[in-house]
């Protein structure tokens, strides 16, 4: 049998998605708003404001990305390391105190796709670190074939490179 064959076979047993891409932070979690306000707390003490608004829409870059946003924007003497140290440390604490919220429905949803044997992979613009966390702190089921992260590809998201 050929290749065409046995793919034509796969896609008539099954009329929908042969598999699903998830990001991470937004829609898996509702991470982006912990991350938000800590910046909205981080922000005074490094530019003299809250940063949340101005720098929401840096959320899908990876830290290269953001770095050389926040040194376009900022200045090259922008303490970039200094801000994400102080950010990611109030979020991790209020992960590990708080707990993550999890979208609703995202359990039942990986569940059936699990079910009906659909491959999952999850591909997120966030560092490993941060992606690993999320996933053992809300418990989540290990259905994923594969993760993929911002820290693991050449090219962060918007590029598709990561898809």
């Amino acid at each position: 049998m050929s290749w065409k064959e046995i793919e034509s076979k796969i896609i008539q047993r099954r009329p929908w998605p042969h598999a699903v891409i998830f990001d991470m932070d937004g829609l898996m979690y509702r991470t982006e708003q912990m991350i938000r306000e800590a910046w909205d707390i981080v922000g005074p003490d490094i530019v003299g404001h809250p940063l949340g608004d101005e720098i929401f829409h840096t959320m899908g870059m990876n830290r290269a990305l953001r770095v050389e946003y926040f040194h376009g924007k900022f200045g090259m003497d922008f303490p970039y390391e200094k801000f994400e140290k102080k950010y990611k440390a109030i979020v991790t604490r209020k992960k590990l105190t708080e707990g993550i919220p999890v979208q609703t429905g995202l359990f039942e949803l990986l569940q059936f796709l699990s079910n009906e044997k659909i491959p999952m992979v999850l591909a997120t613009g966030s560092s490993s670190g941060h992606t690993y966390l999320n996933l053992a702190v809300t418990r989540t089921p290990n259905v994923f074939r594969f993760v993929i992260c911002g820290d693991m590809v050449r090219a962060a998201k918007p590029d598709p490179f990561i898809y």
